[in-house]
């Protein structure tokens, strides 16, 4: 029996996972390429250069061309080299008070 090996690459930049995924058919393009701000410092994750983000209701995402980078000014880049379809996600936390928020750098 053959093996079958499946790896899918995922990426993260603070409180930012990227996965690979489908865009939505109901999917719009969003007029700046930042997917997520800072809490305080003003600081936030954008796609600089070779991607255009969407949003689909409470979803975002992000159509990679060859030789997209995220930037934020606290965390290293990310070079993305191999075009592809990302879901946006923002790391959520729980508090004991039974709040549920999404994290902010």
């Amino acid at each position: 029996m053959e093996e079958i090996t499946f790896f899918m690459q995922l990426f993260r930049q603070g409180d930012v996972l990227i996965i690979p995924s489908k865009l939505p058919d109901n999917a719009v393009v969003k007029k700046d390429t930042i997917v997520a701000y800072g809490e305080v410092s003003g600081h936030h994750h954008q796609f600089t250069s070779g991607a255009t983000v969407y949003t689909a209701g409470a979803q975002m995402f992000a159509v990679i061309e060859q030789g997209a980078v995220l930037q934020h000014q606290e965390h290293a880049k990310i070079e993305f080299e191999e075009p592809g379809v990302y879901e946006i996600l923002i790391q959520r936390e729980y508090d004991y008070l039974g709040h549920i928020r999404k994290v902010m750098d």
